[in-house]
């Protein structure tokens, strides 16, 4: 029986606690009934039972951890301990000011590889589906010579799916690209697509002076806000954010990462010591947070929205580091719902990212030969577009039809429809009547159609409040359904 153990019994029942809570507190972090009940019987002064068999681990998988709002700051607190099966030991998790440790440990490394996931997914109250999404941005950096980005992600509109996979890359003054999918608002087709997809391109030469800027680019703040002051304000805030203690360690259990066992966090905000932070921060930057009232109105709003969207944040380490952040939440806005995941993982410590120049490469100005023809050659795209908007369209309309008591009157004049109705490509305004700038729609108390000219035919598309998406071939007239609307259909 293991000594550590029966201490800890001795311990927690010399302090108050029940044989029910000592029980509890085992069972969560995985030791089995049986090791339990011999270790309450033994620290009460009764005999040991021999235990012939090595007893399996089962630890309980809370939710698990993570922080990505605040930058990476973490804090937590915990107290429970796991048993290890083939050592006989007890172990307790790392506490708040561990897991710190642990993150900044990754920060003040020479070399890591930082990699970026969202993902998630959407539909609409009547089970039309929505957005579907998934995106992976890989950083790899030994600044300031060298920097790497690569980018995989894809994104499912009803009946559209976007695709994206490239890298760029930064190497001693000079920057490179190179894309394997195209996303169909680029496409290209032809000799075009094959003269610029697979290849190594050199974008820009000699840029270490603008690269360098890039980073320490003051225009964007206002006039009245010295920069430097503001960063001085953030490490301020950050700094109190740790001290305050804004997070709590709710849960922990044990998990697999990359073929590596490793301890996992589940958090939550402690909103009070937060706005305990804010108000500091205001006191000391008062030019910086000058927007802050002295309210917590910005807090509740927030507890608010994370309550409702059920987030919750995830947290893996080893020994050494902090391996893994997440956030992940529900979607529940309008009509309208799903799931979202954000997270960042950190591998390769210490190892020194390969990012050279590659021996192979051809320069953006070889490729400028097909500049007259690039905008030609991206209409199926553009047309790919217009699909996806239209079909938005309609789960716009929708939710407007449900909100107003059950009448499409005044959709025309929405936030929803007048954000969308102004990106029609250029393409497709050309064709639109002199004076029209935007997709076109009819529209009375229980009928719609909204429609635009394709850019790489004669075409239509066009949606309806009964279900119909197609392409439509004819002059469109003033009337409130598709098939009405077109005198033939291709």
């Amino acid at each position: 029986m293991s000594k550590k153990l029966i201490e800890y019994i001795k311990k927690s029942l010399e302090s108050g606690k029940t044989e029910a809570e000592i029980r509890e507190n085992l069972l969560q972090v995985g030791w089995d009934k049986e090791r339990i009940d011999q270790g309450i019987t033994t620290a009460k002064g009764g005999k040991e039972k021999k235990n012939n068999g090595s007893s399996k681990v089962k630890v309980a998988i809370g939710s698990v951890v993570v922080i990505l709002a605040l930058l990476g700051v973490f804090v937590f607190g915990h107290d429970l301990f796991f048993e290890q099966s083939d050592e006989e030991e007890i172990q307790s998790f790392d506490n708040e000011e561990q897991l710190i440790e642990k993150f900044n440990r990754v920060w003040d490394l020479e070399y890591y590889k930082t990699t970026i996931s969202i993902e998630g997914k959407s539909e609409t109250d009547g089970g039309d589906s929505g957005e579907e999404f998934n995106l992976m941005v890989g950083i790899e950096n030994a600044f300031p010579e060298k920097l790497k980005v690569g980018i995989e992600g894809e994104m499912t509109y009803p009946g559209t799916t976007i695709s994206l996979d490239g890298m760029l890359w930064y190497v001693e003054g000079n920057l490179y690209g190179r894309i394997d999918t195209f996303p169909p608002v680029f496409f290209l087709t032809g000799s075009e697509l094959d003269d610029i997809l697979n290849k190594n391109i050199l974008l820009a030469e000699d840029i270490e002076d603008e690269f360098e800027e890039l980073f320490n680019n003051n225009e964007n703040f206002p006039d009245d806000i010295d920069p430097q002051k503001a960063g001085e304000a953030l490490d301020y805030f950050l700094s109190q954010i740790v001290n305050e203690n804004s997070f709590t360690i709710t849960g922990t259990g044990k998990d697999v990462l990359n073929s590596e066992e490793v301890s996992m966090y589940e958090l939550e905000f402690n909103f009070d010591n937060i706005q305990k932070s804010i108000e500091k921060s205001a006191d000391r930057y008062p030019e910086i947070f000058k927007e802050y009232d002295g309210t917590d109105d910005d807090i509740d709003e927030i507890k608010k929205q994370i309550q409702e969207n059920d987030i919750r944040i995830n947290l893996w380490a080893n020994e050494d580091y902090v391996l893994k952040v997440e956030v992940v939440g529900n979607i529940e806005e309008d009509k309208v719902s799903g799931f979202f995941s954000i997270g960042i993982e950190f591998s390769d410590f210490n190892k020194e990212p390969d990012i050279e120049s590659p021996q192979e490469y051809i320069s953006f100005e070889d490729l400028t030969f097909f500049e007259d023809s690039l905008e030609e050659s991206r209409f199926p795209a553009y047309d790919t577009q217009i699909r996806s908007q239209l079909s938005q369209v309609r789960s716009f309309a929708e939710m407007h039809y449900y909100d107003e008591g059950g009448t499409y009157e005044g959709f025309e004049n929405s936030e929803n429809w007048n954000n969308l109705a102004y990106e029609i490509p250029e393409c497709s305004k050309d064709r639109l009547p002199q004076g029209e700038e935007s997709y076109r729609i009819t529209i009375d108390d229980q009928e719609y159609a909204a429609w635009a000219p394709l850019c790489s035919s004669e075409g239509y598309y066009c949606v309806d409040s009964t279900g119909e998406s197609r392409e439509f071939t004819g002059n469109p007239i003033r009337e409130i359904s598709c098939n009405r609307a077109f005198q033939a259909e291709l």
